[in-house]
């Protein structure tokens, strides 16, 4: 039985780790509520969280206070407001959209643009569930794929010509 393996008991069925992302969840929308363009500023997210004052039911706040960020888009909206969360995720959008529009032309270097926009999707989706401030290479991963896809678009590496 999956419910009585220890898996389950530790993982699973614990809840208190999801309360605590629900919670953060809510405080993070709170927060980037009080200063939506530019946020709180760098590195601030736990400092405001538990300075803020922001209430939850009883043994909930108690799960958010003991807790950090797990989503890195919510962190990047925190600490720096619409302005950083735009900067992070147009060029990504931008890029990822032009090479799903140029990899529907057969070419021999096609793989190359669909690994790329695979890549950069995992690292998107990778991005909710943690938080890449903890972490000192990861975050450059998409980036990477991102200037592979765009020198793929034929802007990356030599000026486009005028004709």
């Amino acid at each position: 039985q999956i419910s009585t393996s220890q898996l389950y008991a530790e993982r699973i069925a614990e809840r208190t780790n999801g309360e605590a992302r629900v919670v953060l969840q809510e405080w993070s929308f709170d927060l980037a509520a009080q200063k939506p363009f530019a946020g709180w500023g760098y590195g601030s997210f736990d400092r405001v969280k538990n300075e803020a004052g922001l209430q939850a039911s009883d043994p909930r706040t108690r799960y958010g206070l003991g807790s950090t960020s797990h989503n890195t888009y919510l962190t990047v909206l925190v600490d720096y407001g619409g302005i950083g969360i735009a900067l992070l995720l147009v060029p990504w959008i931008v890029i990822c959209v032009r090479a799903a529009l140029r990899a529907r032309v057969p070419s021999p270097d096609r793989w190359v643009l669909v690994a790329g926009i695979a890549s950069v999707v995992v690292a998107m989706l990778s991005a909710m569930t943690l938080d890449l401030r903890f972490f000192s290479f990861v975050p450059m991963v998409p980036w990477l794929f991102l200037s592979l896809l765009r020198r793929e678009d034929g802007h990356g590496g030599e000026p486009v010509s005028a004709s």
